[in-house]
């Protein structure tokens, strides 16, 4: 995939990944791929990047329960632990203090 940048920092690319060619900048575009290289379904990558986004601190958020619902939407579907060690461990202190749930298996 070709990547080249503009002024504003944003990110196109000639081969789209999820149907998306334009990113907002690099860290958007490096999440992209990692989804890619997970062989996520395109349906999920949607809520997951919306999650990751907030949790990360690229997409703005309203109030703080955005973020934990966001924390806690990474625990219970797993991708906490499949994205790297910054959201495994920011969602086991989360967990240890109480603020989010353990996924609970059935």
């Amino acid at each position: 995939m070709k990547m080249r940048s503009t002024k504003n920092k944003k990110i196109r690319i000639k081969t789209p990944l999820y149907g998306k060619k334009v990113f907002a900048n690099k860290n958007e575009y490096n999440y992209y791929k990692l989804y890619k290289k997970l062989k996520l379904d395109k349906k999920f990558v949607l809520d997951l990047h919306q999650a990751v986004g907030r949790c990360d601190g690229h997409i703005p958020l309203t109030n703080i329960n955005e973020e934990v619902e966001a924390w806690q939407y990474l625990i219970d579907t797993g991708m906490c632990y499949r994205l790297g060690s910054y959201f495994e461990e920011q969602a086991m202190t989360l967990i240890n203090i109480g603020v989010c749930k353990n996924k609970i298996i059935h």
